[in-house]
């Protein structure tokens, strides 16, 4: 999707914030987060030591996922998982 190989964009839903979106991975999967900005645009990094996740870049309300292995559906659903939970 960005011309860069192995590289995907997901949009983060209506509803969820990335602090939102970011707890969830470090505590569910075991993600380390560094905070590069906060305002005006969110920009921070995540990866994981152990496991098969890929590194994001969060960009304001995009997730830029890094090496991806068909983890693009398994985060959508994750995230679909979030904003249905909130209802």
């Amino acid at each position: 999707m960005l011309g860069v190989p192995d590289t995907d964009i997901i949009e983060i839903p209506a509803g969820l914030s990335g602090g939102e979106v970011m707890d969830t991975l470090r505590d569910g999967h075991d993600y380390t987060w560094r905070v590069m900005v906060r305002e005006p645009k969110l920009v921070a990094w995540g990866s994981v030591r152990h496991g098969n996740m890929p590194e994001i870049i969060l960009v304001g309300r995009r997730m830029i996922l890094a090496d991806n292995e068909g983890n693009t559906e398994r985060l959508r659903d994750l995230l679909d998982l979030l904003v249905r939970g909130k209802k």
